[in-house]
């Protein structure tokens, strides 16, 4: 049985996962830290996100996202737009590169999924995997909670 999707983990809990993981991450002979990564990422799911609207969805200080935010532009991930509505708001946007490297990872995330997908249907039915993901996203939107929850005390 070969099933194709394309969402099989919700990409919060990717950023979850990697957040909590200091690994580093290479794509195409791109290594990048799981936090510049999830910036990135979750700046590429955000429209017109601030760095304090970005500071809240990680969990994490203005100030560290700031100085990550600084080394991002640095290295031509992302770019700060004022909105003329708003003049005292800079958006964060990804750079073509931002952007290239935010897909490479999607698909990367994707077509691991596709191959776990696949390998576990071999050992159960549709509906027991199904089940299984409700359960896991039931835990990851917990462990969430957890952690956006201890960064807030």
């Amino acid at each position: 049985m070969n099933l194709q999707f394309n969402n099989f983990i919700p990409l919060k809990l990717v950023n979850a996962i990697i957040y909590s993981q200091s690994a580093q991450v290479e794509l195409d002979n791109i290594t990048m830290s799981s936090s510049d990564l999830t910036m990135i990422l979750t700046i590429y799911t955000n429209k017109d996100i601030s760095s304090s609207e970005l500071a809240e969805k990680m969990g994490c200080t203005k100030s560290y996202v700031s100085q990550v935010v600084t080394r991002l532009e640095h290295q031509g991930y992302i770019y700060r737009k004022q909105l003329p509505e708003r003049k005292r708001f800079f958006a964060l946007y990804l750079t073509k590169k931002g952007y290239e490297m935010a897909q490479a990872f999607s698909e990367y995330v994707a077509n691991n999924n596709a191959i776990v997908l696949n390998k576990t249907l071999e050992f159960c039915s549709k509906e027991e995997f199904e089940t299984f993901i409700k359960v896991g996203d039931i835990i990851g939107q917990t462990m969430l909670d957890h952690m956006f929850n201890i960064y807030e005390k």
